[in-house]
C-alpha cells in the first residue's frame, strides 16, 4: 500500500493527542521524587507530633508533611522546602543541608525525614500566610504514643493540642498513605513512639 500523506487536519489532531503524551512522559521522567519531614517537639517532657489536614482528593484526612519534588531538587531540597511550606514558616529547620546525609523512611516513592523542632502553638501556626497555606490546615499536636497506636490500630487520633478545635473530644483520621508513612518512619527506628526521647 503506498504512503498517504495525512491531511493537514489528521496532522493537528495527532498533534493534539500526541502533545500531552510527551509533556506527561517528559515530566514523569525529570520530574523529582517526592519527599517530606514528619516534625517532633519535645513540650512539657512529652513528645508530640504535628499533623494538618489535608484536604486534597483521595485524602481528607490529617498526615505529616511533603511533596513533589522540582526540577534539580535533591531529595533533602525537597523535603525541607515542603515542611517549611505546608507549616508556614514556623520553623528556621530543618534546611535541606542538615537534613542531607540524614537517615530516611522510605515509601514507595516517597521519603520521609524525621526532624525535631521547637514547639510551636497550633495556632499560631494556622494564622500564618507564610508558604502554601492553601494545602494544609487544622494543624494538631499529638502524642507519639497517642500516635504509634493510631498508625498500627484504630488509624484515628486525639489531640493534645489543635487550631480551631471547639471539640476536645474529636477524633482525627489519619489518610491511608500518610498513615503508612508515618508508621515506616515508627519501624526504622526515626519517629518517636513514646516520650523517652524527651526525658
Amino acid at each position: 500500500m503506498p504512503f498517504r500523506k495525512p491531511s493537514p487536519f489528521t496532522a493537528l489532531l495527532t498533534g493534539f493527542v500526541m502533545l500531552p503524551v510527551l509533556v506527561a512522559s517528559s515530566f514523569a521522567v525529570f520530574a523529582e521524587p517526592p519527599a517530606g519531614v514528619v516534625g517532633y517537639a519535645c513540650h512539657d517532657h512529652r513528645a508530640l507530633v504535628l499533623l494538618a489536614y489535608d484536604g486534597a482528593k483521595n485524602r481528607k484526612g490529617w498526615a505529616a508533611f511533603g511533596g513533589h519534588g522540582e526540577k534539580d531538587e535533591r531529595i533533602a531540597d525537597t523535603a525541607a522546602r515542603e515542611f517549611r511550606e505546608e507549616t508556614r514558616c514556623a520553623f528556621e529547620a530543618p534546611l535541606a543541608d542538615q537534613l542531607q546525609g540524614q537517615p530516611r523512611s522510605v515509601i514507595g516513592p516517597f521519603y520521609s525525614y524525621v526532624w525535631q523542632v521547637p514547639f510551636v502553638d497550633a495556632e499560631q501556626i494556622e494564622k500564618s500566610r507564610c508558604g502554601t497555606p492553601g494545602e494544609r490546615n487544622q494543624f494538631i499536636w499529638v502524642s507519639a504514643a497517642d500516635l504509634a497506636h493510631a498508625v498500627r490500630i484504630t488509624g484515628q487520633i486525639k489531640a493534645v493540642q489543635a487550631a480551631k478545635d471547639k471539640n476536645p473530644d474529636r477524633n482525627y483520621p489519619l489518610w491511608f498513605a500518610g498513615r503508612i508513612a508515618l508508621q515506616q518512619a515508627m519501624q526504622d527506628g526515626l519517629l518517636p513512639v513514646d516520650d523517652s526521647v524527651c526525658q
